[in-house]
């Protein structure tokens, strides 16, 4: 739940998991304060428990910056993000590309996105199940990939147009924040105009790397 304070401060409440949290935020996301309920038990909870990803997203929107649901790896200096939702195969594909010695996984649900010195980077994010399969690397993004399921070819090309309307529905971003959201929009723009971006669909017994390296 989301909502305003009398002095304009972004006031988050999450019920579950519980203990109940409240994050209490000042409106540029400079500074917050965290109160937490009293845990009915002598279980241990994380205090932030997801809350970390919100402050964390609306950091990144103050500079047009974002997380992506995503999947990304590195490999040779250079950074691939495979962009889905829950179930899309992105796990199962940084699965499979974790057995490679020459790929790193930033991570496997999410990355961070960011524009710096003229060029897109991504960075790998804390919030996986798997420790093994994040990294706090970044390298520039050299090509993203929007998995498919059910595509019947490998990999299809796609238009500018139709990467930016597929990263605004994967994308964490703040829109009770219009003036992060033009800026995060203006460099999506950006980045669909100067990076390629196609439709992907791999078999598990499919080089999946060899691939996407090779367009």
């Amino acid at each position: 739940m989301l909502g305003l304070d009398q002095t304009g401060n972004y006031v988050f409440v999450f019920n579950r998991p519980s203990p109940e949290r409240q994050l209490v935020m000042h409106p540029d996301f400079s500074f917050g304060r965290l109160f937490l309920q009293e845990a009915k038990s002598l279980e241990k909870h994380f205090p932030l428990n997801t809350l970390d990803i919100v402050v964390f997203s609306n950091w990144l929107a103050n500079r047009g910056e974002l997380l992506l649901h995503a999947s990304g790896i590195t490999f040779n200096g250079k950074g691939y993000a495979f962009v889905g939702r829950s179930g899309a195969g992105k796990s199962t594909l940084a699965s499979k590309l974790a057995s490679r010695q020459d790929v790193t996984i930033l991570g496997e649900d999410q990355v961070a996105l960011r524009y710096q010195n003229g060029s897109f980077w991504i960075y790998g994010t804390p919030w996986h199940i798997n420790s093994n399969r994040c990294s706090p690397d970044g390298v520039p993004l050299e090509k993203f990939f929007f998995l498919d399921r059910y595509s019947d070819k490998v990999i299809i090309p796609l238009t500018p147009q139709d990467g930016f309307k597929r990263l605004m529905q994967t994308a964490f971003i703040p829109f009770y924040r219009p003036i992060q959201v033009s800026l995060i929009m203006a460099n999506l723009e950006r980045l669909c105009s100067t990076i390629p971006a196609y439709q992907l669909a791999f078999r598990l017994g499919d080089d999946i790397l060899k691939q996407i390296i090779d367009l």
